[in-house]
């Protein structure tokens, strides 16, 4: 009897730890996010893949705003959810919601360290402070 309950036990002890926990689905959506914006930065400054290039469209606001100037991409409208998880779409979503700073960025290398550093704070947002 004693054994059989173990087995029971171990049985449900490796289907739970095979499956991911919040926190990584977090860092993975967030490596997924951070993958979009690097290959969005690629497009927009080195029209590199062309096919990726033409997907993107640059916001050009109807009236003179202050934003104008902060470089976002126009999100096209779908009609299926399925339709948001396309480049076209999530791409201009998770571009506009960068920093200004880092939609700024003017090479790769400095891009991509701000947006590691931007997904990491959003992943763990703790305060640094604690570690000392």
């Amino acid at each position: 009897m004693c054994q059989k309950r173990d087995v029971k036990h171990q049985l449900t002890n490796s289907s739970t730890s095979s499956l991911p926990s919040n926190n990584s689905i977090g860092f993975l959506l967030n490596g997924i996010y951070g993958l979009n914006s690097i290959l969005t930065f690629k497009a927009l400054h080195t029209g590199r893949p062309p096919y990726l290039y033409n997907l993107l469209q640059h916001h050009e606001p109807t009236r003179s705003l202050r934003s104008s100037s902060s470089h976002h991409l126009s999100v096209p409208r779908h009609n299926l959810k399925f339709g948001s998880h396309a480049f076209r779409s999530s791409a201009p979503r998770v571009w506009n919601s960068l920093s200004v700073g880092i939609r700024e960025s003017q090479s790769l290398p400095t891009c991509r360290g701000h947006v590691k550093t931007f997904y990491f704070q959003s992943a763990y947002p703790f305060q640094l402070s604690h570690l000392a």
